[in-house]
């Protein structure tokens, strides 16, 4: 903080003698060097499926009333919020049981509930494969594995 203090100092100290341009490009040269601006990837994302439109009233209605309290700061103000940030956080409960049993009573079988159970709990299974063989030598491989292995089971069948 000191350093960007003493830089305003030193590159304002002939203000009265500065035009606007001349105080526009100082203004901006202090800032490009101690706040330089940075380019934000922000991957879009799907909106959780609980997400309904009752939930996304009641968050509207908290940051209404978070606003409103910060605005004027008031203990009254401050409990409306409290109140509706509670509010908002019972209704996504709800929503997300509500949803994840329907998920639940949905499933068919036992392979989809462990399934859908997995998934939930971030246990996903990845098809992982070997780096240090290429792609195409890794299929040439696996044919000549498989034709290995069922030709005879074959031929002892028929």
């Amino acid at each position: 903080m000191d350093i960007f203090t003493s830089d305003i100092d030193t590159s304002l100290t002939q203000i009265e003698c500065m035009t606007y341009v001349a105080l526009k490009d100082s203004i901006k040269d202090i800032l490009d060097k101690h706040a330089a601006e940075r380019e934000i990837t922000v991957k879009p994302r799907k909106p959780a499926p609980w997400i309904t439109p009752a939930v996304k009233a009641a968050k509207q209605k908290q940051r209404q009333a978070e606003r409103q309290w910060r605005k004027l700061g008031t203990q009254v103000h401050r409990d409306i919020y409290i109140h509706h940030r509670k509010n908002t956080k019972s209704i996504v409960v709800a929503e997300k049981r509500q949803y994840l049993n329907e998920k639940v009573l949905s499933s068919g079988s036992s392979k989809e509930l462990f399934s859908l159970t997995n998934h939930l709990l971030g246990k996903e299974k990845k098809a992982t494969l070997p780096d240090s063989v290429p792609c195409d030598k890794l299929c040439e491989n696996l044919m000549s594995f498989l034709s290995i292995r069922l030709i005879p089971l074959y031929q002892t069948c028929a």
